[in-house]
């Protein structure tokens, strides 16, 4: 059987707090991801006001939408992600759905470029909502000029390098 840990990172006066919830996962996690245009998600649910910091104490912390997810499964960091949407039940049980940046690119924006390459009109979009980048490498020298209006950026990409 394959150990996992999660933990959730959270400001707390300023600083980076982060606390591993493994413990306090009921009925484990489901991790979901398809091949394209779509984001990885995690879903997962936890007791409230049980959640063990990195010194080990119960502090009644209550996180938020955005807080930073990792799930680590047998030590290797299979997701990373943020807080979307959390729903308490009346037993005090609060169900969790997390999505890795990619969440980001379902956005609409408009941009209007001329003479781009496609590595820099994905560097602006990347930095238009701070997404994480790798590297990027030009496939020839073609140039973009247009205007995109209210698209999201999934669609923008399969119009652009389809």
């Amino acid at each position: 059987m394959k150990s996992f840990s999660l933990t959730i990172s959270h400001y707390v006066n300023s600083v980076l707090t982060t606390f591993d919830i493994t413990n306090l996962i009921k009925d484990g996690v489901t991790l979901s991801s398809k091949r394209t245009g779509s984001p990885a998600s995690l879903k997962f649910s936890v007791v409230r006001n049980l959640i063990l910091n990195a010194e080990g104490d119960y502090s009644g912390f209550a996180f938020e939408e955005g807080d930073r997810v990792i799930l680590t499964i047998d030590g290797v960091q299979m997701f990373l992600g943020w807080v979307f949407t959390k729903k308490r039940s009346k037993d005090q049980i609060i169900e969790v759905t997390a999505y890795d940046q990619l969440r980001y690119l379902q956005n609409k924006h408009t941009y209007v470029y001329s003479g781009w390459t496609a590595t820099q009109l994905i560097k602006a979009i990347a930095a238009d909502f701070n997404l994480a980048v790798g590297t990027l490498r030009t496939q020839g020298t073609f140039c973009l000029t247009g205007q995109r209006t209210m698209l999201s950026f999934w669609t923008l990409y399969r119009m652009l390098f389809s």
